[in-house]
């Protein structure tokens, strides 16, 4: 069976060109014959997840370095202070 919308071949049992969209013509049974006709499952992909180191500009990973370093000195200096204390 072709297309109607863009001529492609298409097989008898869709009721969709799957390369257009375009409804294809429903074909009659031979007499004898049951027909039945089944909807097209259509399924949106959800978006993809983005990872926290995608999100994270590389500002804000300067941004964190600095403070680990910072909090890093914070407590090198109390442990210093504290040895000359006691």
């Amino acid at each position: 069976m072709r297309c109607p919308n863009c001529h492609r071949e298409v097989s008898n049992d869709t009721g969709y060109c799957p390369t257009c969209g375009g409804e294809l013509p429903i074909e009659e049974p031979a007499s004898g014959e049951i027909a039945f006709s089944m909807p097209a499952l259509i399924v949106d992909p959800a978006p993809p997840v983005k990872k926290v180191a995608d999100k994270m500009s590389s500002l804000d990973g300067i941004r964190m370095a600095n403070a680990v370093w910072g909090v890093l000195l914070l407590v090198c200096a109390v442990v210093v202070a504290m040895y000359f204390v006691l």
